[in-house]
């Protein structure tokens, strides 16, 4: 896991529908309806997204090798350990 404090933040900037049906497409998760950044997400790299086959929360540009994983990691331990509904990653 990182120990390094990051005061920075890779926003995923302008994102348009093509690029969005892209990542539908290359996950199988059916065909755009809308997206909009979120409110409250990490740092400027969570959207969310609707679909004709629910709806997502994508989330990109990393801050720093790895980060996914150790998110995965967690998520899933605080899956097998406790009640809370949690996000599953992809």
């Amino acid at each position: 896991m990182t120990a390094a404090i990051i005061f920075a933040s890779n926003k995923l900037g302008v994102v348009h529908d093509d690029q969005m049906q892209l990542m539908l497409d290359k996950f199988n998760l059916g065909k755009l309806i809308s997206f909009q950044k979120t409110v409250n997400g990490a740092m400027g790299q969570t959207m969310y997204v609707s679909s004709n086959e629910g709806e997502f929360i994508l989330k990109g540009n990393p801050l720093y090798p790895g980060q996914f994983i150790e998110e995965k990691y967690f998520i899933e331990n605080i899956h097998k350990r406790t009640n809370v509904t949690v996000p599953t990653p992809i």
